[in-house]
């Protein structure tokens, strides 16, 4: 069987975002995800901002646009930064292109 172009390209499309998704659900799926943030080895500080903007998991937190982190309730954005890093350390650095 022949495909035309757009039939090829179309199917191609589908098959890379199927495979990003199942990569995705993965990773949302991720136990440090759903672990309490206090429980979680970051700062303090993240602490008392997740805290006082009624971030749970890692999970609450990443509901939200990312760029709008800084500009929550005491955060900014050395809060950002420790959340990419804590995703970076758990091997979740996929979830900071959305």
């Amino acid at each position: 069987m022949r495909l035309d172009a757009f039939t090829f390209i179309s199917r191609l499309h589908f098959y890379a975002y199927a495979i990003f998704r199942h990569g995705m659900t993965k990773a949302l799926d991720h136990p440090v995800l759903h672990k309490a943030i206090g429980s979680l080895n970051v700062s303090a500080e993240f602490k008392l901002m997740a805290k006082a903007n009624q971030f749970n998991t890692l999970e609450d937190v990443l509901k939200e646009p990312l760029d709008g982190l800084p500009f929550k309730k005491l955060s900014g954005y050395r809060m950002l930064r420790e959340l990419l890093t804590v995703l970076e350390q758990h091997g979740l650095h996929e979830l900071m292109e959305d």
